[in-house]
């Protein structure tokens, strides 16, 4: 037993040496470099910029940094690129400010505000798919999490015809991991899984959405409309029953409704829809589908009526 014991031990150490062993081995990640990091010369050069950005004059900060960088090629240097992209987009030249920042995470793919800056300048030209993804870096490599970055990734993301990757990024935020999710990430979300129809995904989607937002006839509107475009007209003509309850419908939501009842064999239901929304409408239209649903109730002397 007491040898049993002394092996156990003889392990033990062995293993504590060999992680401290590793822990002086193991490679130490360099911070991200600062101001104070970059060459003299080019340090002054930025200060100078800041200032004048500060100030208000942006595009003397794009020439003193323009100046910097052709006249000492030598001190190059990340933070240079990262300050001439922040200067061009104050200066609302966002597709020179592009490969500026591009350039920076090149050279540096851990700063966070450089691929914040390449996000908003891409969205800003129409390149939403580059746009999506500088955000979805920036967001990455911040450490503070702020949902709303991951929004416009997805929303980005959308806009390039990148639905897979926008739903992924949404569906983060519909599952609450960085706080009750704001209506429209689940809005944003919806609209990708129709972009990838896939119907199933956006019912999920459209239940946690209910489960946020219980009481809110916009929630149950956004549910109405995915089913509908889906063709599940039974959900369809149930949430929006609940929009009903919720807010009462007005003019062409409420034949909408009437439509939907009809649609899944109710048309007692729906002749009730169509008979409240003709008092708010005088069209044809409106009153020959209140006609046709009595008729299909069996109730010939509730279709005359109306006509």
């Amino acid at each position: 037993m007491r040898a049993s014991r002394r092996s156990l031990a003889v392990v033990a150490l062995l293993l504590a040496a060999g992680v401290a062993a590793s822990a002086q081995t193991a490679p130490q990640t360099a911070p991200v470099a600062t101001l104070a990091d970059v060459p003299s010369r080019a340090r002054l050069g930025i200060v100078k910029a800041l200032q004048a950005r500060g100030a208000g004059r942006a595009e003397e900060a794009v020439q003193l940094l323009q100046t910097e960088l052709r006249e000492r090629p030598q001190e190059e240097h990340w933070l240079l690129r990262h300050h001439l992209g922040m200067s061009l987009m104050q200066a609302k030249r966002p597709a020179e400010a592009v490969p500026q920042f591009e350039a920076a995470v090149a050279a540096e793919p851990r700063h966070a505000e450089s691929w914040l800056g390449l996000g908003q300048c891409a969205y800003e030209t129409g390149d939403f798919a580059k746009a999506g993804r500088a955000l979805d870096e920036g967001f990455r490599r911040n450490p503070r999490k702020d949902p709303s970055l991951l929004y416009f990734a997805g929303v980005a993301y959308l806009q390039g015809g990148l639905p897979e990757q926008a739903a992924g990024l949404l569906e983060q935020l519909a599952g609450g991991f960085y706080g009750r999710p704001q209506l429209d990430a689940f809005r944003a979300l919806i609209a990708a899984c129709l972009e990838l129809k896939d119907p199933e995904r956006g019912h999920r989607a459209a239940d946690a959405m209910l489960a946020a937002y219980p009481a809110d006839p916009e929630a149950w509107r956004l549910a109405f409309q995915h089913a509908a475009a889906v063709g599940d007209h039974r959900r369809a003509a149930v949430d929006l029953t609940i929009v009903d309850y919720l807010q009462p419908l007005q003019g062409r939501e409420r034949i909408q409704l009437g439509d939907l009842y009809r649609a899944v064999g109710a048309p007692a239901e729906a002749g009730r829809h169509y008979e409240q929304a003709v008092a708010d409408t005088s069209g044809s239209d409106d009153y020959e589908r209140l006609a046709t649903a009595w008729l299909s109730a069996h109730e010939p002397q509730r279709a005359r009526g109306p006509c």
